[in-house]
């Protein structure tokens, strides 16, 4: 029992934070029809309605926004 407090407590000094690239791969790049924003795709290709290449779309921080 006594280890298990000593090991938490060790690491719980390590500070715990997520080195960057690691939280740059958690976050997902998503494609979409230039002329159907409703067509997206996890991967690079071609919209499903007209065939036009699917382009990458910016991470937007919806945090930030006021309505």
């Amino acid at each position: 029992m006594r280890f298990l407090t000593v090991l938490t407590l060790m690491l719980g000094a390590c500070g715990g934070s997520t080195p960057a690239p690691q939280a740059a791969e958690a976050q997902a790049k998503t494609y979409a029809c230039p002329m159907h924003p409703n067509i997206t795709s996890d991967k690079a290709g071609e919209c499903s309605k007209c065939g036009m290449a699917l382009v990458e779309q910016e991470a937007h921080d919806h945090a930030s926004h006021e309505h």
